[in-house]
């Protein structure tokens, strides 16, 4: 009941006309900012795969030089959008693209599996750890790129690759 209660009073404030107003101006506000419509126009750049390059991309480092004509933002271009996954299929196209999602979902998925089938205790909180600590950096990745700096890039693969030593056939699992 006290569920029921506290869903009640908050369902009860979306209605409230002071309380639409306060949540429509503050988002027409955020979208407003120079930095949100800067990042919002880097979208622009989907432009630079006219033709046969949405399978290939434009090459791999090359979205600094060719983005610049896409742009026409509140701000002065930077050189990235902002979020990785977006200059990564810019840069490989669809094939890149795929190929990195496989890898990564493979990965990820094969030691789920094996995660699942460990008996409880350190070991096993350990690889959730890592994997927890690497899903956090790849939704991070949602909103820079990361894959051109060192130390976000290192901690990306490297805990990647840690949480796949728990593939290997010393880790710990109940055979299941």
């Amino acid at each position: 009941q006290d569920h029921c209660a506290a869903g009640a009073v908050v369902l009860s404030a979306f209605f409230l006309p002071s309380f639409r107003t306060v949540v429509s101006e503050g988002v027409l506000h955020v979208f407003s900012e120079a930095d949100v419509l800067r990042r919002l126009a880097s979208y622009e750049a989907l432009r630079m795969l006219d033709g046969v390059r949405w399978l290939t991309g434009v090459g791999y480092g090359r979205y600094p030089e060719l983005f610049a004509p896409y742009y026409h933002g509140p701000l002065p271009a930077v050189p990235t959008p902002d979020n990785q996954y977006l200059r990564w299929f810019l840069e490989t196209g669809l094939l890149g693209s795929a190929a990195l999602a496989a890898f990564l979902l493979a990965v990820v998925r094969a030691g789920w599996r094996r995660l699942r089938d460990m008996p409880a205790g350190p070991e096993a909180d350990f690889y959730r750890a890592l994997l927890a600590g690497w899903a956090g950096i790849a939704t991070t990745f949602f909103f820079f790129d990361g894959f051109y700096w060192g130390a976000c890039s290192m901690t990306f693969w490297c805990l990647l690759g840690l949480f796949a030593t728990c593939l290997s056939d010393t880790a710990p699992s109940t055979g299941r």
